[in-house]
């Protein structure tokens, strides 16, 4: 057996979702893709943002009733100020999730002209001999610009959410590991 270009869908009975992503007649779309790449990811999210809101003390939501503000303003004023840090730390791993994502684009999406980065980079492997490598190479290194973009830009929120239970002898320096792991996954 030959190897399947990009998108043939012949594994397409190994993923769970794709049933359901084709019932709704998003097989070859974006929105497809977004959508398989959510479901999973959502999880994460919802498990650390879980841990984010329980460490806001219930004494600044009982104030801020006090003050006179409601349940949404509660949460729009207090809460939401109190887990950003968290917010972004979330939308950055899923960010990084969804861009490295391979299988999801190769099953779902089957035009060239939609393929994601991880897929397009898979079209300059050929068969034994007839791979681009100059292509392929400066392809990859175009690919990892946006994702070092974003981490670099949300660097200083995630630092502040790391820090933000600590005493003030401690510094954010001692979590500039978290910087280097995040540009090493790429």
């Amino acid at each position: 057996m030959g190897q399947d270009s990009p998108g043939s869908g012949r594994d397409r009975r190994h993923n769970p979702a794709v049933p359901h992503i084709a019932h709704l007649h998003l097989i070859n779309t974006l929105v497809g893709v977004s959508l398989a790449e959510t479901i999973p990811t959502s999880a994460f999210g919802i498990w650390v943002l879980t841990a984010f809101v329980r460490q806001v003390p219930y004494e600044i939501e009982e104030a801020a009733r006090i003050d006179g503000a409601g349940e949404w303003g509660v949460l729009r004023r207090v809460v939401v100020p109190l887990i950003r840090p968290g917010m972004t730390s979330v939308v950055l791993v899923v960010f990084l999730i969804s861009w490295c994502d391979f299988l999801n684009p190769l099953v779902l999406l089957n035009n060239p002209g939609q393929y994601t980065v991880t897929v397009a980079l898979y079209t300059y492997i050929g068969e034994a001999g007839q791979t681009l490598w100059g292509q392929l190479l400066a392809f990859g290194l175009l690919a990892c610009i946006p994702p070092l973009v974003v981490i670099i830009l949300a660097e200083r929120h995630i630092v502040r959410g790391l820090v933000a239970g600590q005493s003030n002898e401690q510094t954010p320096i001692q979590f500039q590991w978290l910087w280097w792991v995040a540009t090493a996954w790429l």
